[in-house]
């Protein structure tokens, strides 16, 4: 009988165990990898499902109805930085708010990049000891829906004015974090309609070519037609007057400084009777700037401009200005009525 060698077998032992362990080292590294390669399936399958999902509520985002939930009043009194509200009630309305879609318009304080394709803007608060009065301060995630919006957020300064429509997601630091948000009206078809983002003018019959815009100056020199913004029109029948000068009443609903100028403004205007219009007007006065920036929903602006481009759903006059007869007109009424007032008075 061969017996093998006692150094043979030792050698022989030693291998076996180091293939064992070579073998347990692969199964771990396999199994390892299985588990990695796992989570990294999840992982993006998550973050899928997160962009998918916020691509949803962005859709949903352009047709749907905001809350009637003000940044005013109650709700700035809580989060105000002096307020003397408690932690559990800021937790209990924070609870109750949470999800809200609203549409408002705040006072730009900064303005930053969140991502790739993502704005972050902080919006000013106003500050009182005790509390009470002013505008609630947010952050807010917006989301650029066309190039003029990128262009248009680029050019926000601190102090402007910033209309969103948003989903409230939270709160951080005493301010509501608004996301994802959308831009509102940020040019004239916007503005006319904040559902159209194709890029494209569908009905609107552009005329921009067919007349030379006047300058200021001219427009304040030359004689307005006789068309009325209460006139019964088809874009058509508008469009035919392309380069028209107008010089009309209408009531404003929303203002914002336009894409890429320090000193053109777009404004829309809109009631029962008149057709809806979206106007660049020119601030070449500090009296003008200071006027269209102190303007309140459902003012009433007197406007001289050029009839530029119509839609079945409204008007876009380019250039404009402020119409200093129609001003000077109804501040002789108000003085006049003042006069009448203390004569009346003295009597």
């Amino acid at each position: 009988m061969n017996q093998e060698d006692p150094v043979n077998m030792a050698d022989s032992q030693k291998k076996k165990k180091m293939n064992g362990c070579l073998l347990a080292v692969i199964i771990m590294v396999l199994v390892s990898a299985l588990i990695l390669g796992g989570c990294v399936l999840l992982g993006g399958a998550a973050i899928a499902g997160g962009a998918k999902k916020e691509e949803e509520k962005l859709k949903a985002l352009l047709t749907a109805t905001p809350s009637d939930l003000k940044p005013t009043g109650d709700l700035a009194d809580i989060f105000n930085l002096n307020s003397d509200h408690t932690d559990l009630q800021r937790d209990n309305k924070e609870n109750e708010i949470k999800g809200k879609i609203v549409d408002w318009t705040l006072t730009v304080y900064e303005v930053s990049k969140s991502g790739k394709d993502t704005y972050r803007i902080q919006t000013k608060s106003d500050v009182n000891i005790g509390g009470g009065g002013g505008e609630i301060a947010t952050f807010v995630e917006l989301k650029p829906q066309q190039q003029s919006d990128n262009t248009y957020i680029k050019n926000l300064k601190t102090g402007d004015r910033l209309r969103f429509k948003g989903y409230i997601d939270g709160t951080f630091l005493r301010s509501l974090e608004i996301k994802p948000a959308i831009l509102m009206r940020s040019d004239e078809k916007a503005l006319i309609n904040p559902n159209d983002h194709s890029g494209n003018s569908g009905d609107a019959n552009e005329a921009k070519s067919t007349f030379k815009p006047l300058t200021p100056e001219q427009l304040r020199n030359a004689k307005p037609s006789d068309l009325s913004p209460y006139d019964k029109r088809s874009a058509a029948e508008w469009i035919s007057n392309a380069g028209t000068v107008v010089e009309w009443k209408l009531n404003a609903k929303d203002i914002q400084r336009s894409p890429g100028s320090t000193n053109r403004y777009l404004i829309k205007t809109h009631s029962d009777w008149e057709i809806p219009c979206v106007i660049e007007i020119s601030a070449d006065t500090s009296e003008d700037k200071d006027m269209l920036l102190s303007m309140q929903p459902n003012t009433i602006i007197n406007i001289r401009g050029q009839l530029a481009s119509a839609m079945d759903s409204g008007l876009f006059i380019r250039p404009a200005v402020v119409s200093n007869q129609h001003n000077a007109s109804i501040s002789g009424m108000v003085d006049s009525l003042s006069m009448t007032t203390e004569k009346a008075i003295d009597l």
